[in-house]
């Protein structure tokens, strides 16, 4: 995860790479998008 302008994104792939996917948050709180971003893989092919 990197800041861009104060906001936490992620990008990230799936499904062996077919899949190329990105996600923000509007405020700075990284600990949530990695939250968010660790109970959606589980969801993931």
């Amino acid at each position: 995860m990197n800041p861009y302008d104060g906001r936490p994104w992620i990008y990230f792939s799936f499904d062996k790479g077919t899949y190329l996917a990105f996600a923000t948050r509007d405020d700075s709180n990284y600990a949530a998008l990695y939250q968010w971003w660790t109970e959606l893989k589980t969801f993931l092919p």
